[in-house]
């Protein structure tokens, strides 16, 4: 049976000469923890697609964890929320100091 995990990604793109930021929080059904890598790569596809094609990097797996709640969804993943990341908060990320 599959299980429920929240993930939490931060995500780099080029966008007019810059590099932007950005966090996005998913809702993953996954046999376990392991298979993230698969959910995280189509994820990403789907961004790119959505974009006009930019190329999203994956800078880092912030945290993860098994949702315990009873939540429906067919989809691989379900966006919960997802938002830029203005210069002045990237000094928050341990990836950037």
């Amino acid at each position: 049976m599959k299980k429920i995990f929240s993930i939490r990604l931060l995500l780099g793109c080029k966008v007019d000469s810059r590099e932007v930021f950005e966090e996005a929080l998913l809702l993953v059904k996954l046999n376990n923890i392991d298979d993230i890598q698969e959910i995280i790569t189509a994820y990403m596809n789907d961004l790119e697609e959505e974009n006009d094609n930019k190329i999203f990097k994956l800078i880092s797996l912030l945290d993860y964890y098994e949702v315990t709640d009873e939540i429906e969804f067919s989809v691989p993943y379900l966006q919960i929320y997802s938002r830029f990341i203005g210069e002045e908060e990237l000094e928050l990320y341990p990836e950037f100091n």
